[in-house]
């Protein structure tokens, strides 16, 4: 994996960048996770092929050869997980269901690192882990396929206390980098990014700014957004585009 820069941005940044869908390449097509459903660029020409997303979908994505959906149910007291190889079947993988006294997040997103094998994120609420509450967790699929949390993901925060300000930042979207074989949690807010094994552990965290340190990091008031918009490329090197770095560590105080 490579970085590369997609350029720099000599404007001002007081405002949170609109997030983009998240694009993953598959060969040599583009696969894009758009409202409504999935946009499919094809190579040579081809027409733009689209699929629509099941009913009462709140997560998309394309990872490891298939297209996946979460879905609430009606009842709104589980998460459905399906997936389908050419967008026309979808098959149930996993139900997350609401425990005996624990509140299910509202809005629960969901990525495929292995055969059985998840991450999962929340806005705001996260998971119950015995008296502590994680905004990013792995899940595992049992043989009724129930998708049981396993354990937090270490992004180097404290569950049992309250999250600082950019985990917020974090969940409020997926946080998930997927490329051929790689996937990444990303934090645009501070610019760091956690390389994930197939087993949910974190292979390696990378740091935009060595200057956006962990004590900086909890006065991210003084500083701006470390990333605009980051993407991966057909090589699978993620590209990105940032602010230069003094105006990231200033821009609050110009």
């Amino acid at each position: 994996m490579s970085w590369a820069f997609a350029g720099n941005l000599a404007l001002f940044a007081q405002l949170a960048p609109l997030p983009l869908p998240p694009v993953v390449w598959d060969g040599d097509r583009v696969v894009i996770a758009d409202q409504g459903g999935f946009r499919i660029s094809m190579p040579h020409g081809q027409p733009e092929r689209r699929i629509p997303y099941p009913e009462n979908t709140v997560d998309a994505r394309f990872a490891r050869g298939w297209f996946w959906c979460v879905q609430r149910d009606t009842k709104g007291n589980r998460f459905v997980l399906s997936r389908s190889e050419q967008g026309k079947e979808w098959e149930i993988v996993a139900i997350y269901q609401e425990r005996a006294n624990q509140t299910l997040p509202s809005i629960v997103h969901i990525c495929p690192i292995d055969d059985d094998w998840f991450l999962m994120s929340a806005r705001h609420d996260g998971f119950q882990i015995g008296h502590s509450t994680a905004p990013i967790v792995v899940a595992r699929v049992d043989e009724k396929r129930r998708l049981n949390v396993h354990e937090a993901v270490d992004i180097g925060i404290d569950p049992r206390k309250e999250w600082p300000i950019w985990v917020n930042s974090m969940v409020l979207t997926p946080p998930f980098l997927v490329t051929q074989d790689r996937v990444y949690l990303k934090c645009e807010r501070i610019g760091r990014f956690w390389e994930i094994s197939p087993r949910g552990r974190v292979k390696r965290e990378i740091r935009l700014f060595s200057t956006l340190d962990d004590e900086r990091i909890k006065k991210i008031e003084t500083f701006d957004w470390a990333v605009i918009c980051i993407q991966p490329n057909r090589e699978g090197d993620l590209v990105f585009v940032s602010f230069p770095e003094d105006l990231v560590l200033n821009g609050q105080t110009i």
